[in-house]
């Protein structure tokens, strides 16, 4: 699957500066601290590896600093570590720290600044880095800090995820598969269905969960899991962490599919219906004529027909014979039990047919009586509660 968002996360940047040219001599401007160096700026040489990729940093004003590295690549040209680093005055010349490991930093001190150059000295070397100010950065690189400023960085809480998030291209059309977050950050796979005249989707219920710590966030997005590092009302940006790469996901309307999903699973089990149910009684009618109608006792016609069903509170039936016992899902809705091989399978069923559905005809606290029909022909079980 294609990318769509041209965002690469660098957790250590300390490499950006090997390939950078250095001086001894320093002829350029004096350090002043009355020029702001807020702004974009670029290591002075524009092809440092050999492969047109350019390297710099952007000085904030809220005294951080991000660092950036952009490449010819037409999946990923950009890579950021976003507001990595941290600059200050001291005295008569500006400081910088900048990320050189984990938990560990470069001392770095502005030697000379005017409106157009800066020069940058790392750990009191006497040597310095050229950097050229950029009246933007190449490509969409100012469009993308734009949206990581609008972002949540840390300290998430579920109700920032809770929703519907889909894989996007970068104008926003939809071309990848989606997760559904609730409140408890229980996970659900959207895969999209494209039809002829359509699109529909199909529901891979409580596939995962989000694992939120004050420390980390992780996803799992399709089967693998990923990091949260960046969230705002309409867009999330969650990082594969063995690709290194960032998948950018927007908050879309929660499909009627999902809708369905959850009104299913959250759906109530009657009290009265849950627990075993022996089979007692079978009737069936083709075309209107009765064809059975007998009791279920120990006779070898009669026990063939011997059915138990097993309701549980959490949609979960097991249907049986004498010698076999299926496992199956099922729901509720007013007179009608309906029931699939799986939860997904009941979700799913406008577009697989997969369910089933018993009528039911009456009930009480022993007793219950379901219907199943097809065509003009229909049986019916009575079924006795077992204690």
């Amino acid at each position: 699957m294609k990318l769509s968002y041209f965002l690469t996360v660098i957790l250590l940047f300390s490499g950006i500066f090997t390939f950078s040219s250095c001086s001894d001599d320093n002829d350029g401007p004096s350090a002043d601290v009355n020029i702001s160096i807020v702004g974009d700026w670029q290591i002075a040489e524009s092809d440092l590896n050999g492969d047109g990729s350019r390297q710099g940093i952007v000085v904030h004003e809220d005294g951080t600093v991000t660092e950036w590295l952009y490449t010819r690549s037409e999946q990923d040209p950009y890579q950021f570590g976003f507001k990595t680093g941290k600059w200050s005055v001291n005295g008569n010349h500006y400081e910088m720290q900048l990320p050189k490991g984990v938990g560990s930093y470069y001392q770095v001190t502005v030697a000379g600044n005017n409106d157009s150059l800066m020069y940058l000295a790392y750990n009191g070397k006497t040597s310095v880095v050229p950097f050229h100010r950029l009246a933007k950065l190449p490509d969409d690189g100012d469009a993308t800090l734009r949206l990581l400023e609008s972002m949540k960085m840390s300290n998430f809480k579920m109700s920032d995820l809770n929703g519907y998030w889909v894989y996007v291209e970068k104008d926003g059309s939809v071309i990848g598969n989606g997760i559904y977050i609730d409140q408890e950050g229980l996970v659900s796979n959207v895969d999209i269905i494209f039809g002829p005249s359509s699109v529909e989707h199909s529901i891979r219920y409580h596939t995962g969960k989000v694992t939120l710590n004050a420390y980390l966030c992780t996803i799992p997005y399709q089967g693998t899991d990923h990091e949260l590092y960046g969230v705002n009302d309409t867009t999330m940006l969650i990082v594969d962490k063995g690709k290194k790469k960032v998948d950018r996901l927007v908050r879309k309307e929660v499909p009627q599919e999902m809708m369905r999903a959850e009104k299913i699973a959250t759906s109530k089990v009657p009290n009265w219906l849950t627990g075993t149910w022996e089979a007692v009684h079978y009737k069936t009618v083709y075309g209107g004529n009765t064809s059975d109608d007998f009791d279920i006792n120990e006779s070898e016609w009669t026990k063939q027909f011997y059915r138990m069903l097993v309701f549980s509170s959490d949609h979960q039936l097991k249907q049986g014979g004498h010698s076999s016992i299926s496992d199956l899902a099922f729901y509720v809705d007013n007179d009608k039990v309906y029931y699939a091989s799986s939860m997904n399978d009941l979700i799913n069923n406008p577009i697989y047919h997969a369910e089933r559905s018993w009528t039911i005809v009456s009930h009480s606290d022993d007793e219950l009586v379901l219907k199943y029909s097809w065509s003009d022909n229909y049986e019916i079980y009575t079924y006795k509660r077992k204690q």
